[in-house]
Protein backbone atom coordinates (compact mmCIF):
# COMPACT_ATOMS: atom_id res chain seq x y z
CA UNK A 1 0.00 0.00 0.00
CA UNK A 2 1.40 3.44 -0.85
CA UNK A 3 1.92 6.18 1.71
CA UNK A 4 -0.64 8.99 1.79
CA UNK A 5 0.36 12.03 -0.22
CA UNK A 6 1.60 15.05 1.65
CA UNK A 7 -0.70 18.06 1.36
CA UNK A 8 0.06 21.74 1.80
CA UNK A 9 -2.20 21.67 4.86
CA UNK A 10 0.15 19.05 6.35
CA UNK A 11 3.17 21.28 5.72
CA UNK A 12 1.33 24.25 7.27
CA UNK A 13 0.49 22.23 10.37
CA UNK A 14 4.03 20.85 10.70
CA UNK A 15 5.73 24.24 10.32
CA UNK A 16 3.19 26.36 12.20
CA UNK A 17 2.74 28.68 9.23
CA UNK A 18 -0.57 29.41 7.55
CA UNK A 19 -1.68 27.58 4.44
CA UNK A 20 -1.40 30.88 2.54
CA UNK A 21 2.23 31.33 3.64
CA UNK A 22 3.10 27.77 2.61
CA UNK A 23 1.51 28.37 -0.78
CA UNK A 24 3.45 31.62 -1.21
CA UNK A 25 6.73 29.86 -0.40
CA UNK A 26 5.96 27.05 -2.84
CA UNK A 27 5.16 29.52 -5.60
CA UNK A 28 8.23 31.69 -5.01
CA UNK A 29 6.35 34.78 -3.86
CA UNK A 30 8.49 37.50 -2.33
CA UNK A 31 6.05 38.63 0.36
CA UNK A 32 7.14 36.19 3.07
CA UNK A 33 10.16 36.27 5.36
CA UNK A 34 13.38 34.43 4.51
CA UNK A 35 13.00 32.54 7.79
CA UNK A 36 9.52 31.30 6.84
CA UNK A 37 10.64 30.36 3.33
CA UNK A 38 13.60 28.38 4.66
CA UNK A 39 11.50 26.49 7.22
CA UNK A 40 8.82 25.67 4.65
CA UNK A 41 11.38 24.64 2.02
CA UNK A 42 13.00 22.28 4.56
CA UNK A 43 9.61 20.74 5.37
CA UNK A 44 8.72 20.37 1.69
CA UNK A 45 11.99 18.54 1.01
CA UNK A 46 11.83 16.43 4.18
CA UNK A 47 8.35 15.17 3.38
CA UNK A 48 8.98 14.66 -0.33
CA UNK A 49 6.07 16.94 -1.25
CA UNK A 50 5.10 16.59 -4.91
CA UNK A 51 2.82 18.95 -6.81
CA UNK A 52 -0.14 17.26 -8.45
CA UNK A 53 0.28 16.59 -12.15
CA UNK A 54 3.19 17.51 -14.33
CA UNK A 55 3.47 20.79 -16.14
CA UNK A 56 3.82 20.55 -19.87
CA UNK A 57 5.38 23.23 -22.01
CA UNK A 58 3.02 26.16 -22.40
CA UNK A 59 0.51 24.92 -19.83
CA UNK A 60 0.05 26.71 -16.54
CA UNK A 61 -2.04 25.77 -13.53
CA UNK A 62 -4.01 27.73 -11.02
CA UNK A 63 -4.57 25.97 -7.73
CA UNK A 64 -7.11 27.55 -5.43
CA UNK A 65 -7.29 26.42 -1.80
CA UNK A 66 -10.25 27.35 0.40
CA UNK A 67 -11.07 26.55 3.98
CA UNK A 68 -14.78 26.72 3.09
CA UNK A 69 -16.64 27.21 -0.18
CA UNK A 70 -19.83 28.47 1.42
CA UNK A 71 -18.95 32.18 1.34
CA UNK A 72 -19.72 34.76 -1.30
CA UNK A 73 -16.00 35.64 -1.40
CA UNK A 74 -14.99 32.08 -2.32
CA UNK A 75 -17.63 31.88 -5.02
CA UNK A 76 -16.53 35.23 -6.48
CA UNK A 77 -12.91 34.07 -6.60
CA UNK A 78 -13.92 30.89 -8.42
CA UNK A 79 -16.16 32.86 -10.78
CA UNK A 80 -13.19 35.14 -11.61
CA UNK A 81 -10.87 32.19 -12.25
CA UNK A 82 -13.43 30.57 -14.52
CA UNK A 83 -14.02 33.85 -16.37
CA UNK A 84 -10.29 34.34 -16.99
CA UNK A 85 -9.82 30.75 -18.17
CA UNK A 86 -12.95 30.56 -20.32
CA UNK A 87 -10.96 30.10 -23.57
CA UNK A 88 -8.79 27.35 -22.10
CA UNK A 89 -9.52 23.78 -21.21
CA UNK A 90 -10.71 23.93 -17.62
CA UNK A 91 -11.22 21.23 -15.07
CA UNK A 92 -11.92 21.32 -11.38
CA UNK A 93 -11.51 18.90 -8.54
CA UNK A 94 -12.27 19.13 -4.87
CA UNK A 95 -11.48 17.15 -1.81
CA UNK A 96 -13.43 17.50 1.38
CA UNK A 97 -13.70 15.42 4.51
CA UNK A 98 -16.69 15.44 6.82
CA UNK A 99 -18.63 18.70 7.00
CA UNK A 100 -17.21 19.47 10.44
CA UNK A 101 -13.58 18.90 9.40
CA UNK A 102 -11.28 21.88 9.04
CA UNK A 103 -9.45 20.39 6.05
CA UNK A 104 -9.23 22.92 3.22
CA UNK A 105 -10.97 22.31 -0.06
CA UNK A 106 -8.60 22.37 -3.04
CA UNK A 107 -9.63 23.20 -6.56
CA UNK A 108 -7.06 22.84 -9.33
CA UNK A 109 -7.80 24.60 -12.59
CA UNK A 110 -5.53 24.75 -15.64
CA UNK A 111 -4.91 28.35 -16.70
CA UNK A 112 -4.62 29.61 -20.25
Amino acid sequence: MSEPKVRLADIAKDTGYSLATVSKALNGRSDISDEARAAIDRALKATGYQRRGQKTAGQRYIEVVFQDLDTIWALEVLRGVLRETRHSPTSASSRRKAAHASTPTTTGLPAC
